[in-house]
């Protein structure tokens, strides 16, 4: 209901709101992107782990040839 004028006058600000709404924007982009990370970590190191695994049952599988030492 008030002119232009006066509402700057008194100080308003309207700059607020759209500061707020802004850093909301960023922190819920910032932890999206967080929890993106952190989810693919942890699914590349338990993937490794099943690789390394499956490696070793194939190594310890192999017959094992008697250490020869030559003098």
């Amino acid at each position: 209901g008030k002119p232009l004028i006066q509402a700057l006058d008194s100080g308003v600000s309207f700059c607020g709101t759209h500061h707020k709404t802004t850093d909301v924007a960023m922190l819920v982009t910032m932890f999206g992107w967080f929890a993106m990370v952190i989810t693919y970590v942890v699914y590349y190191v338990r993937q490794n782990q099943e690789d390394a695994r499956r490696h070793l049952e194939y190594l310890k599988s192999l017959p094992s040839a008697p250490v020869s030492k030559d003098p």
